[in-house]
């Protein structure tokens, strides 16, 4: 999927209504925490990640974008792979915003992983066992 058509899709998908009557009437500091997931949290750590990693679970339930916070539990895809799973445990960790979720963190597959993510380190089946947290 191109950036434009995951654009077109998520201007589609997301419905301001829903935002609207959700978050009406609720406190403001919900509203805050709300609006600070449209911003990655520059203290996110590689270990919160591996927390989230060890203990979330994915769903098949599709991720309501309007009314995600990084503190839900439970966030799902309605096709949940090792990509998307990534992808929620980095807005979860804090490492990516829900701006990302929902436009780069879309289009997110095993063809593309690496363009986004980085290349990594390859690690051989007898190292496995050595590998740290996170």
């Amino acid at each position: 999927m191109k950036n434009t058509d995951v654009d077109k899709f998520v201007r589609e998908s997301v419905d301001l209504k829903t935002t609207k009557d959700h978050y009406l009437n609720k406190a403001e500091s919900l509203l805050k925490k709300a609006i600070q997931c449209y911003e990655a949290d520059n203290t996110a750590t590689i270990q919160e990640f591996a927390g989230i990693a060890g203990n979330e679970m994915l769903t098949t339930a599709n991720t309501p974008y309007e009314k995600s916070l990084c503190s839900d539990k439970g966030m799902g895809t309605s096709s949940p792979v090792c990509f998307h799973a990534v992808r929620c445990w980095l807005y979860k960790a804090g490492f990516v915003s829900l701006r990302w979720m929902a436009t780069t963190g879309y289009s997110l597959t095993a063809n593309n992983c690496n363009d986004i993510l980085d290349q990594g380190e390859i690690t051989g089946p007898d190292q496995i066992d050595r590998i740290p947290v996170g």
